[in-house]
């Protein structure tokens, strides 16, 4: 028994890389995000911090932080930054250039929300470019179509 005791301490050490080793090659991690939403009293807004799972790849990061952001505030002060029901429909990022397709319930907006459609593409725009810092260009479209162009149409 004497003779293994110098070879605990190095042994103990081993494992302790080992694991730190393969926690860091299998676990994924967290990102803390700060995600904005209109106050309810229609003055401003405030943010709310979020810890969320880092995901392989930019478009799955995108993908998680919209989906999290339409969920809406947990602070009863807030409010949503898009109607019930609005849908991501499809993201594409390449080279800093980002693409975000909403559904149709973005725009239709029956007087029950408090933003209309350009209000809500605003904050979802400021909460993406503070987020990602990385995203050069941001394009958002809603059914496939650029919000107040000359051929907007449902």
């Amino acid at each position: 028994m004497r003779k293994f005791l110098p070879f605990i301490p190095p042994a103990l050490l081993l494992c302790f890389l080992l694991l730190n080793l393969g926690l860091f090659f299998t676990g994924r991690g967290q990102s803390r995000r700060v995600l904005f939403f209109p106050l309810d009293s229609g003055n401003g807004q405030n943010g709310e911090i979020r810890n969320m799972r880092l995901e392989k790849g930019m478009e799955k990061e995108l993908k998680a932080f919209v989906e999290e952001l339409l969920l809406g505030p947990v602070s009863l002060e807030m409010n949503p930054v898009a109607p019930p029901g609005t849908r991501l429909e499809s993201i594409l990022y390449r080279d800093g250039q980002a693409y975000l397709d909403f559904s149709r319930e973005l725009a239709l907006n029956n007087g029950q929300f408090q933003l209309d459609c350009q209000k809500s593409m605003e904050l979802i725009r400021e909460n993406l470019l503070f987020n990602f810092p990385r995203i050069q260009n941001l394009v958002i479209t809603v059914d496939g179509q650029l919000p107040y162009s000359g051929f907007f149409a449902f």
